[in-house]
């Protein structure tokens, strides 16, 4: 979901996972996409490590 906040009077949007602050609303859902692909993959990561050490 990509939240719209004003920032001086003008419109920017905002990525929900990383708060980036992008001009346009297609670019800040492309980039969220890929936040949520690759947020996915580290937390897969992250708990095979976890499974490794025990």
């Amino acid at each position: 979901m990509v939240k719209e906040v004003n920032i001086r009077g003008r419109k920017y949007f905002r990525c929900m996972f990383c708060r980036l602050i992008y001009k346009k609303r297609k670019l800040a859902e492309e980039h969220e996409a890929f936040c949520k692909k690759y947020d996915a993959q580290i937390s897969n990561l992250n708990k095979a490590k976890k499974l490794e050490y025990r």
